[in-house]
């Protein structure tokens, strides 16, 4: 028998943990515009109006499925600022930063370096080995002469291996300049590297610093639906703007600062939350619970 739901005004929640619904699956049916009942056939359930699809699908990441987040709550709150369509002033930064970053393609010339060092090493073996036959078989025409007998056989052995070792030369020689080529290739692509991790270095520190500002824009908003979100869950003491992981209560509280306009899913086993319509009601946002 199926629990029941509950309602609130303009909000619902939706209790789908006797569908076999895991809070991934329902997340990301939910991330990517999907209906539940494309995962699980006995389940008719879509969202009530609204969008059909998170409108800031990383966002929409960070904050759900709630449960135990692995994110600070400065993540968390800036992910919900985010939804609300607040800017800051680094956002043209960031966005500059990633368009350079995605512009760089990240050469990757180690195969082509270790393929001409093995080169080098062949045709050099190749080349040594011939000289040593010529050598031998220059000594083997000398004692035939000095025998009188006949050199012919020899002679157009030695010629071969001489005309052999001329082109082994070659190919070494043009094997010693693919292998100064791939140098310079893989030289390069450790100054692309470098120009990468700089970039990436700066594109995170300007992402913090925006986070610090969407998050301190909604420091009292957040304490205020901590309070209530606090009434969900037992035990959750970590709800300060710095704090390193914020904690369920922290996680929901974001999620009632955040525009949504789509469900969140909520984690039973790890939230120990029991009634989809009361987080419904005090978060303000559509719920949908699920579990493993």
């Amino acid at each position: 028998m199926s629990r029941g739901r509950g309602w609130s005004a303009g909000t619902c929640g939706r209790d789908l943990r006797d569908l076999g619904v895991s809070p991934a699956a329902a997340h990301a049916a939910i991330r990517d515009g999907k209906r539940i009942d494309e995962l699980v056939a006995t389940a008719r359930i879509t969202s009530e109006g609204g969008k059909q699809r998170p409108g800031d699908p990383e966002a929409y990441d960070v904050l759900g499925p709630a449960g135990k987040p692995e994110t600070t709550v400065r993540r968390l709150v800036a992910a919900a600022a985010r939804t609300r369509g607040l800017t800051t002033t680094h956002d043209d930064v960031i966005r500059d930063l990633e368009a350079e970053l995605s512009s760089i393609e990240l050469p990757d010339p180690e195969r082509e370096l270790e393929a001409a060092k093995r080169k080098i090493v062949e045709v050099s073996r190749n080349e040594a080995e011939l000289r040593e036959r010529i050598a031998a078989l220059r000594g083997r025409l000398r004692t035939e002469r000095e025998l009188g007998e006949s050199t012919e056989e020899t002679t157009e052995a030695l010629e071969a291996a001489v005309a052999e070792l001329s082109e082994a030369s070659t190919e070494r020689i043009a094997a010693e300049q693919a292998l100064e080529a791939a140098k310079r290739d893989a030289r390069k692509a450790r100054s692309v590297r470098n120009r990468r991790l700089k970039l990436q270095d700066r594109l995170e520190n300007r992402r913090r610093e925006a986070r610090a500002t969407l998050a301190d824009a909604l420091s009292e908003e957040f304490h205020a639906a901590r309070k209530r979100a606090g009434s969900l869950v037992d035990g959750d003491s970590n709800g300060t703007i710095g704090s390193e992981f914020g904690g369920t209560a922290s996680q929901l509280a974001a999620v009632a600062l955040a525009d949504l306009e789509v469900p969140i899913v909520v984690d039973a086993s790890e939230t120990a939350i029991g009634d989809a319509g009361r987080a419904a009601h005090i978060l303000e946002v559509d719920v949908w619970l699920c579990e493993e």
